[in-house]
Formats: structure tokens, C-alpha cells, sequence
């Protein structure tokens, strides 16, 4: 999907995935596999070296998630990828290049962050601020 007119749509109260064509807006949007988590809402998404990936969220006012799941394309499934340092609800992503992920804020259930967590492929997630490598 990287470098196409697709928008990749995924969350809601459906807990659906669909792929929008920018071109054809009006064309029916073929449904994907549904998102692992049970009735997430609050997560957070973006794409990860072209593949869509979405973190955290809750599902109810006990279940806050630190999980995050990546899309895979070629069989049309979820996979689990590494987890966030804090269970994160309505937090808010950056992305610093095609390869990381600035990950701000967000709601635990008890706690509401003003901390960050920057994901990188290999790395995982470490906590503190954006710098520069």
C-alpha cells in the first residue's frame, strides 16, 4: 500500500478495517481482519516501514491496553508486535521518519501521561524525548 492513493481505516465502534481508494471515494471499501482486541477504542496508528500498526487504546473502563498490532498485507492478518513501556489510551503519534514512532500522552485509567515513547523496527519502544541518530 506504501506509495498508493489508499487510506488505510481501521477502529471505531465496528472494530473494523477497511482500505479507502482517494480516486474512487465512492467505490466500496473492502473489509479486512478484524482488529485482535475486542472493542478497542482510543488507539493510536500509523504505518511502520509501509505496514499499517496500531497501539494501545481500551476496550472498557478496566481493560487499558499496552498492545500494539501490525497489518500484514500478503495474508490479511494481525500480527503482535512489540509492546508499549504504558498502557496508553487516546494518545497522540508523530512520525519522525518512514521508521519511527513518537508516541505523546494518553490516558492509563488512573494515570494521564505527559511522558513519550518512541518506537523503532528492532528496538522496540524506549521512553524519553526525540533525538536526533
Amino acid at each position: 500500500m506504501q506509495g498508493s492513493n489508499h487510506i488505510f481505516v481501521t477502529g471505531g465502534s465496528s472494530n473494523s478495517t477497511e482500505v479507502v481508494d482517494i480516486n474512487s471515494p465512492r467505490s466500496p471499501c473492502p473489509a479486512f481482519a478484524e482488529y485482535p482486541l475486542p472493542n478497542v477504542k482510543g488507539a493510536v496508528g500509523t504505518f511502520i516501514a509501509g505496514r499499517p500498526v496500531v497501539c494501545g487504546g481500551r476496550s472498557s473502563v478496566e481493560d487499558y491496553y499496552d498492545a500494539c498490532y501490525g497489518y500484514v498485507v500478503a495474508n490479511d492478518s494481525w500480527v503482535k508486535g512489540e509492546s508499549m513501556g504504558e498502557r496508553r489510551f487516546q494518545a497522540t503519534a508523530i512520525m519522525i521518519d518512514s521508521r519511527r514512532w513518537w508516541i505523546t500522552g494518553g490516558f492509563s485509567g488512573t494515570h494521564v501521561y505527559n511522558t513519550t515513547e518512541i518506537y523503532q523496527p528492532g528496538k522496540g519502544f524506549t521512553k524519553g524525548t526525540h533525538q536526533e541518530s
